[in-house]
């Protein structure tokens, strides 16, 4: 089953919207999400979440921009099919480092993150 196919299920259910995971989705290219937000439109369904997979909690500066680039993607996937919402799986602590260490680190990533998700929602909008 596609997106597409649930979206035209949720709407013959007579349902308002969806929750995406986006890693799941076949292709990220701006056709693809356009044709995927205008396909929900048409059957008035909202597609009001995007599920992401982030691993938040990097050790190194190198590696916490890397997974903030890696946030900045799917705040893009998000805002490119009209998702008001996304939901961050932010995986593991790193082997060898203490539960504080790993939320200061997961902490980083986010808000630079959602600095940068308020930027695209003000800026798209």
């Amino acid at each position: 089953m596609t997106y597409e196919d649930l979206i035209r299920l949720v709407s013959e259910w007579g349902l308002d919207g969806i929750d995406t995971t986006v890693y799941w989705f076949p292709d990220n290219s701006p056709e693809y999400l356009s044709s995927l937000r205008k396909t929900a439109f048409k059957n008035g369904v909202q597609i009001y979440n995007a599920g992401v997979r982030v691993q938040l909690s990097q050790p190194t500066p190198e590696l916490q921009r890397a997974e903030f680039d890696n946030i900045k993607k799917w705040v893009d996937v998000a805002d490119r099919i009209g998702a008001s919402h996304m939901r961050v799986f932010g995986g593991n602590i790193p082997k060898g480092a203490t539960e504080a260490q790993a939320i200061a680190w997961a902490v980083e990533v986010l808000k630079r993150g959602a600095e940068y998700a308020g930027y695209i929602h003000v800026s798209s909008h």
